[in-house]
């Protein structure tokens, strides 16, 4: 069982690092169209060792290499943390962006209709 959870932990922890990397990027980068980050993914290793963890032994009987792997998860759920609370803006801005779009396509379309009215 430990085998299998520490192989789950390195997976998750792994998930968790692109995760924030992939995060960095679409911060770094000025083109709107290259923002893409799989959440799927990531989501579903987190469940997984959510589950898992139920199973822990406590400190003082882990394995070496998983008190380790536990260790660094720690520290990758609070980079994620702080990517997620990073995103918080761009993405506020984005949907800004989109509505926007969405309003001046709205006014374009009844501009479209009232010159199709005059025409008639």
């Amino acid at each position: 069982m430990e085998a299998a959870l520490l192989q789950d932990l390195r997976t998750a922890n792994q998930a968790i690092t692109r995760f924030v990397s992939e995060v960095s990027v679409t911060k770094a980068s000025p083109k709107r169209e290259s923002y893409s980050i799989d959440l799927d993914s990531l989501r579903r290793q987190l469940i997984k060792i959510e589950k898992a963890l139920a199973s822990v032994p406590p400190p003082g009987l882990r394995d070496a290499g998983l008190a380790q792997e536990l260790r660094i998860y720690t520290v990758n759920l609070g980079l994620m943390k702080k990517a997620i609370e990073e995103l918080g803006p761009l993405l506020k801005e984005e949907a800004r962006i989109v509505e926007e779009a969405i309003a001046r396509l709205g006014a374009a379309r009844s501009w479209s209709e009232s010159l199709r009215d005059l025409s008639k």
